[in-house]
């Protein structure tokens, strides 16, 4: 017999957008791991294959900033006090896993193969496109690509930080983390 389904909590509702400096794309993370990509009118007709790289990398960077900010947010209004950081560790295990997470490699690639977006303890953002994935590809056929892509990395990421936890903590979830 299965287990009743889990109830969705806020944060399993959070959501969070973010758009680069420029305006030229824009991001939004919804149900805690589905991504989903938009551009600027012209600007994928415009935008090279190293473009859209460093568009998306920078792109990554701010996503996960206003995630965190809304994650925060979910999490002052559950505890009724703010919570703006993550709180300090408290003993060896906590820095272990601090130290640890910091380390996590989460890769999520499209279905072709033509993006890639690689996370190292989800500051290092890397994105690789294949070179003629803009003139090979619709802009909606690209941004589904990366929105595939970006939704498996969060997915991987949530997963290894999982197992992490399991090994840090023997299966107990610490106070901190």
């Amino acid at each position: 017999m299965l287990p009743p389904p889990r109830s969705q909590t806020s944060i399993d509702r959070l959501y969070a957008s973010a758009t680069t400096p420029d305006g030229a794309v824009s991001a939004s993370i919804t149900d805690r791991v589905h991504v989903q990509v938009r551009m600027m009118p012209d600007y994928y007709e415009q935008a090279s294959a190293t473009d859209l790289e460093r568009q998306l990398s920078r792109l990554g960077r701010l996503l996960f900033a206003a995630r965190m900010k809304e994650y925060y947010k979910v999490r002052s209004e559950d505890f009724g006090e703010l919570v703006t950081r993550e709180p300090s560790p408290l003993g060896r295990q906590d820095e272990e896993y601090v130290e640890r997470r910091s380390r996590l490699v989460a890769t999520g690639e499209a279905a072709d193969g033509r993006v890639r977006i690689s996370v190292v303890g989800m500051e290092q953002w890397g994105v690789q496109i294949a070179q003629d994935a803009p003139r090979t590809m619709s802009e909606e056929s690209f941004c589904k690509a990366v929105s595939d892509a970006a939704t498996l990395l969060v997915t991987e990421q949530f997963a290894e930080v999982r197992m992490l936890k399991r090994e840090v903590y023997g299966g107990m979830e610490s106070p901190t983390a």
